[in-house]
């Protein structure tokens, strides 16, 4: 059963990395899960700037690549609303956020980058907003291959520690997996939709001239859309370099697991 479930998930990340292929990837080699780790955490700087420019569904923003921004990444599009009035002394404390939609990030500039609209909920013009959130970006880490699990954990250390993400607990992923589901992009957009996922990362780990070729595809949960793929050649004969600066790991025995 497992052999099924591996060759199917297989089948699902060739597709969606043949539609990644349309646009040109990040296909830098790195040699250690650190490097990894941070790869896959400067999709998601928590960024912020103003909509300078709109013609039709194409925006542009006071964004660029001194910001971490990154073609493909999605930023949410909003505008101050109405005022939040305190309820004693009605005294304004702030004002609703009116969500305008999404911005699919075309071309990076240094200070100013053009994208285009998505999920447009209302029209979009100057002086509106666009941002990743500053909110931990909720993630899971889909292995596709049972072998070398010790990569995998390091790599959920190394993203934990990051300070950015809240990853789903492998335990949970894996039962999900192993529950008779769907074998293509379905999958990500049901796993991101049960257990509230922004991103979903498909790590598969092969062997390659006496190193491991570490391949992570990248998905936004929602839509199942591919960002980037990632690759880094790992040597686990001498792990320190691979693994990094090797840490204790020590989860606390009352820590609190996503609630779902």
């Amino acid at each position: 059963m497992k052999k099924v479930i591996i060759q199917c998930l297989l089948t699902m990340v060739l597709f969606t990395s043949a539609a990644a292929g349309e646009k040109p990837l990040g296909m830098k080699e790195y040699t250690s899960v650190d490097e990894l780790a941070t790869a896959i955490s400067s999709y998601f700087p928590r960024v912020q700037g103003e909509v300078k420019a709109v013609a039709g569904d194409q925006l542009t923003v006071a964004l660029g690549t001194k910001d971490g921004l990154q073609q493909g990444v999605v930023l949410t599009v909003w505008r101050d609303g109405k005022e939040i009035l305190h309820p004693v002394t009605n005294m304004a404390i702030g004002r609703i956020e009116e969500e305008v939609g999404s911005l699919e990030v075309t071309v990076v500039g240094e200070t100013t980058s053009t994208g285009v609209m998505k999920k447009k909920k209302r029209a979009p013009k100057e002086g509106d907003k666009a941002r990743i959130t500053p909110k931990k970006i909720g993630l899971a880490l889909v292995p596709l291959r049972a072998e070398h699990p010790e990569i995998i954990q390091r790599l959920a250390e190394r993203l934990k520690e990051k300070g950015r993400f809240d990853l789903l607990d492998s335990e949970k992923g894996m039962a999900f997996l192993n529950n008779g589901k769907q074998r293509d992009a379905s999958l990500i957009k049901e796993l991101g939709r049960t257990f509230n996922l922004d991103v979903v990362v498909t790590i598969e780990i092969l062997p390659s001239d006496g190193r491991y070729l570490v391949t992570a595809g990248i998905f936004y949960a929602d839509d199942a859309r591919p960002l980037d793929t990632i690759t880094a050649m790992l040597d686990l004969r001498t792990k320190r370099d691979a693994f990094g600066e090797v840490k204790p790991f020590f989860a606390p025995a009352n820590e609190k697991k996503r609630g779902f």
